[in-house]
């Protein structure tokens, strides 16, 4: 089965936040976790307001360098 790039985009971030690998308080860089996932950024920002909804990220957009960050 299939998933959708933002379900592919929120399972990986989810799972990445559940088990540490991206630790409380680290700025999540909706550029990079795009092309690690393999994914356009849009499923990432996606992803990333669900994960909000989900008390899991904060939003805090800053725009660094051209670059979109959340925490």
């Amino acid at each position: 089965v299939m998933q959708s790039a933002a379900a592919r985009a929120y399972s990986h971030i989810r799972s990445r936040i559940i088990d540490g690998a991206l630790p409380s308080g680290a700025f999540l860089i909706e550029q990079d976790l795009a092309a690690e996932i393999g994914v356009s950024r849009t499923p990432v920002r996606d992803a990333l307001n669900r994960l909000e909804s989900e008390g899991l990220v904060t939003a805090e957009r800053l725009v660094v360098n051209g670059r979109d960050e959340y925490r």
